[in-house]
């Protein structure tokens, strides 16, 4: 509970490891990357570990912009979203927010293989960081409640189903 709501850390891997199955629910709270059950089977051990430590690095690249002649990199696993408003892109991170001029097309193609999600036209989630999904809305880690266009819906339903899919 500290990890996901003080700190506001939706990255983290977590895996609990129990004999009680009764836990498994109890733990939907703080939405845990696996629960495995005692006695530990090897290979589903090793299969968790495969998968969260391909989670774990590809949450060690960044997304570089330009503020001015400075060039900035923020790692992808910090960033909760980016809001377009004409030309100038908001970027979110967990440190704060920042401004620069660009497309959000370009910045889909540096995010696409990070599970970034076009919610509305001038939003780009990092599904990473969304505590809650509705038909309508995400709600981020932040707490930040962004919309969800209809054109979008059936799109981001299908997201989560692939990247469901993808992480078991």
């Amino acid at each position: 509970r500290i990890i996901r709501n003080e700190m506001k850390n939706e990255v983290t891997q977590i895996v609990y490891i129990s004999r009680r199955k009764d836990y498994a629910m109890a733990l939907f709270e703080v939405r845990p990357f696996d629960f495995i059950l005692k006695p530990i089977d090897r290979e589903e051990l090793k299969r968790v570990f495969k998968t969260a430590l391909r989670l774990i690095k590809k949450s060690n690249l960044s997304f570089q912009f330009n503020i001015g002649n400075t060039t900035i990199n923020r790692l992808m696993k910090d960033i909760l979203y980016f809001e377009s408003n004409n030309r100038k892109i908001k970027i979110v991170t967990i440190d704060g927010a920042e401004s620069f001029y660009g497309k959000m097309d370009d910045v889909l193609i540096q995010t696409q293989r990070h599970d970034f999600l076009y919610t509305h036209k001038s939003y780009l989630i990092n599904y990473n960081h969304a505590s809650a999904i509705t038909y309508t809305q995400v709600t981020m880690s932040d707490g930040t409640v962004l919309p969800i266009s209809q054109k979008r819906r059936k799109e981001i339903r299908d997201l989560q189903l692939r990247i469901g899919r993808r992480e078991k």
